[in-house]
């Protein structure tokens, strides 16, 4: 295993942070609204009586 320490100024190591924080809500944010969607797609085939938008059943 190789490590290496690259020397990085304030600049760029807070550039790095706020990506990798913007990163993270946005991933969480789009996971949750992603989430959302499936219940709600789930509830809407079995309030069908079990049949999606193309009359093809689950």
């Amino acid at each position: 295993m190789r490590i290496e320490h690259i020397e990085k100024n304030e600049e760029s190591e807070l550039v790095e942070d706020l990506i990798a924080i913007t990163t993270s809500f946005s991933a969480k944010i789009h996971g949750k609204r992603g989430g959302r969607k499936l219940e709600n797609a789930i509830k809407s085939v079995l309030e069908k009586g079990g049949k999606d938008e193309n009359n093809t059943g689950l």
